[in-house]
Parts: structure tokens; sequence; C-alpha cells
């Protein structure tokens, strides 16, 4: 399987970002905040989390924050803030509408495979492995002699 690469935040995202730190989920097609992260960002929620935290700093917020906040970032709470809810909404609304959300739910899903392989594979390599070695020194071979042509 091709690895997934990580997301790159833009100036989008930002907008979305300082939505969710202001108001949480209110009136978004989405049911929590892995959603949010996920399907319509097309990110993880650790990251949504450490990209709120910056977003939470430049809002002046004292708790959960972080200081490596992005030219984007700043951009977006500086033209941003001052709309209402409602205003602000219509615009999240927008970005949401004019996203491949069906491409990010794909994404998210080929992930989350991605980790359950890699999380059965290392369950059950090692047992394997260990029946295989028992195996091979049973019939008279060193296992550390070898070369391995399998998963290893």
């Amino acid at each position: 399987m091709a690895q997934i690469r990580n997301h790159k935040w833009d100036k989008d995202d930002s907008i979305l970002t300082l939505y969710y730190v202001k108001f949480g989920l209110r009136n978004l097609p989405v049911k929590d905040e892995k959603e949010f992260a996920e399907w319509i960002i097309g990110s993880s929620v650790a990251s949504l989390t450490l990209q709120s935290a910056n977003v939470r700093f430049l809002l002046g917020y004292e708790d959960y924050v972080l200081t490596d906040y992005s030219a984007d970032q700043s951009w977006a709470v500086e033209k941003f803030n001052g709309m209402s809810r409602t205003q602000l909404e219509i615009i999240v609304n927008g970005i949401i509408d004019r996203r491949d959300v069906k491409q990010n739910i794909k994404t998210a899903k080929a992930k989350a495979r991605a980790k359950d392989q890699k999380v059965l594979k290392a369950k059950f390599s090692s047992e394997s492995d260990e029946k295989r070695d028992a195996e091979l020194r049973r019939l008279g071979f060193d296992p550390s002699k070898m070369k391995s042509k399998g998963i290893r």
C-alpha cells in the first residue's frame, strides 16, 4: 500500500480551525471532531489539536496554547476574528462545499486500514516468526544464519 502523506495546512484550513476554536462544531455537517479533522480538513485529530492550540494563542487564550503559529493562521485570525458566528459560518460552509469530502473520507479509511494492518502484522509476525524458527531448529537449521525472503 502506498504511504499516505501528511496533510498540508492552508488558509482555508486556518479559517476552519478558527471557527472550530471559537464555536466548536455548531451547524457543521459532522458529528464529532474526528470527522471534522479527517473528513473536512483531511488531517488527524492530533494535528487539529495542535493547529487549534496555535489559533488559541493568536486569539489571546492562556490555556492549551502553542506559539508556533503559521502566517496563514495569523492571517485568518486577523481577517475573520471580528466576524459574527453567522458570517463566519457562511464562509466555513462555503469552504466545506468546495472540498472533496468523499476523497478525504476514503483517505481516512485507508489510513485506518493501514494502521490496523500494521498492528496485526506486529501482533502476529513475531508469533509466527517464533513458530517458524522453532520448526527450522527442529529440522536442524540455524534460523539466525538464514536469509529471509519473507516479511521480516
